[in-house]
């Protein structure tokens, strides 16, 4: 079964490779920032996608709203004077989507099979997310600068996908 520190490394590794290559973009590990879920903060953007699979569980980047448009900019080959805000957001339900895409077929390799839900995004530091009540783990990091963080909470119980 896989733990959520494991899935949480497998995001995270995906990243530093989806940001260099849509956005070339560095993304850097911060041990300050990894630590357990206890909710993310300072986020102005966060997008979820719901894992289903071994276990039942969430997937959530968030990143600051300046490390949102440079990184949208970058993937869209645009200036970020040029994003709206509905592009950001946008933007960042698509890398969370490459992201979430690129772990599930690593993780697909060593035999852990899960599907993933549609991207859905918040746009607040002050939206309340109401984070499951599983084992969590996040993993932070840094780019420019700009601080980024993923999370993955899981369940102890096996789940399907929902029809």
């Amino acid at each position: 079964m896989s733990t959520p520190e494991h899935l949480a490394t497998a995001f995270f590794e995906i990243s530093e490779s989806v940001f260099e290559a849509m956005a070339s973009l560095r993304l850097t590990f911060d041990p300050a920032r990894s630590e357990s879920c206890e909710g993310l903060g300072g986020a102005d953007v966060r997008v979820t996608l719901e894992l289903s699979g071994p276990s039942s569980g969430l997937f959530v980047l968030a990143f600051s709203e300046k490390l949102a448009r440079r990184l949208v900019a970058g993937m869209l080959e645009m200036s970020e004077a040029e994003l709206d805000p509905e592009d950001v957001l946008d933007g960042a339900r698509e890398l969370a989507n490459v992201v979430a895409g690129g772990a599930k077929a690593c993780l697909e390799q060593q035999g852990h099979r899960y599907t993933l839900g549609v991207p859905t995004s918040v746009d607040s530091a002050d939206a309340e997310i109401v984070w499951p009540d599983y084992a969590g783990r996040r993993i932070g990091g840094v780019v420019e600068g700009e601080p980024f963080e993923i999370a993955v909470w899981l369940s102890a119980e096996p789940s399907s996908p929902s029809a």
